[in-house]
């Protein structure tokens, strides 16, 4: 849950917060590694996985002290807090917000265009996209640390799938889930309301009685395979694949600009994404003087 490993090019060392977003584990660990890298002396800055836009959202609707920073409290104001005690820089390494919700409209257009094309490739493009982002969702090496490592530390590890089912992760589950479902309600309310209007009218569309012979419901078995197809598009493809690539270069330009040897950057970001930026920053060639 921890992934350490060093810089190839900058020779920084750099520390991978896994996190469940609004798990209090999640929100504990984060804080508790950046302030344990502060005290050894080598905190360059912190990296989250937020975009500018999202982060003044985020501090305008719940500052510290506030109720409602208690309720929806969260791992990237906790490190964040650390860093700025520390006067460390903050660095918001995500893809915006308006570039995300524009590549998840895209997604959503091209998976109906696939699955109403079968014959002209488009069901292969889909299962291409979806089996893409399977792979490079999978983990390799050893399972990832639970210690804070030491500045010394080399790479040490991979986010296996024992790592998203820990068991004190699965006992915030309730919280996470409902933090999430407030954050929604309060932040986005016709946006909720939106989404709860389409949960009860896929309910209905998809319900069969319990005494109904399996597949009575034709038109409910196709809708559900069209749901899961976009969700699973969506969540490999926007969710994951591109925004991993902007992630990763936010760590490298927070190395070069805050790093070298003896410093460190620590980045709070989702598990699923940690694999994927890790094998993108050990993949790049050391810098040459």
């Amino acid at each position: 849950q921890v992934l350490p490993f060093v810089d190839p090019r900058t020779g920084s060392q750099i520390v991978l917060v896994a996190c469940m977003h609004y798990n209090p584990r999640s929100v504990s660990k984060a804080e508790r590694v950046t302030r344990q890298v502060c005290q050894q002396g080598g905190l360059g800055a912190v990296v989250l996985e937020l975009c500018p836009e999202r982060w003044q959202a985020l501090v305008h609707d719940q500052p510290a002290g506030s109720t409602q920073r208690w309720l929806l409290d969260n791992e990237f104001q906790a490190a964040a807090d650390v860093a700025a005690a520390e006067g460390c820089p903050v660095v918001f390494g995500d893809q915006p917000i308006g570039e995300l919700s524009a590549d998840v409209a895209q997604i959503v257009r091209d998976t109906f265009t696939d699955l109403a094309s079968p014959f002209d490739g488009g069901w292969q493009r889909t299962l291409d996209a979806i089996a893409g982002g399977v792979r490079r969702l999978q983990s390799s090496g050893g399972p990832a640390q639970e210690a804070t490592p030491s500045p010394s530390a080399a790479a040490t590890g991979k986010m296996n799938l024992p790592d998203f089912f820990d068991p004190v992760f699965l006992l915030g589950l309730p919280v996470t889930l409902v933090r999430y479902a407030l954050t929604w309600l309060i932040k986005s309310p016709r946006l909720f309301a939106a989404a709860a209007a389409m949960g009860v009218a896929l309910r209905l569309v998809l319900y069969e009685p319990p005494e109904a012979p399996v597949g009575i419901n034709p038109v409910a078995d196709v809708a559900f395979v069209i749901i899961e197809v976009i969700i699973w598009r969506i969540f490999l493809g926007a969710l994951l694949m591109d925004r991993e690539t902007i992630l990763a270069q936010s760590i490298r330009e927070a190395c070069d600009e805050s790093g070298g040897p003896g410093r460190t950057v620590v980045a709070v970001m989702g598990m699923a994404h940690c694999n994927a930026v890790q094998n993108l920053i050990l993949a790049d060639k050391p810098r040459t003087c």
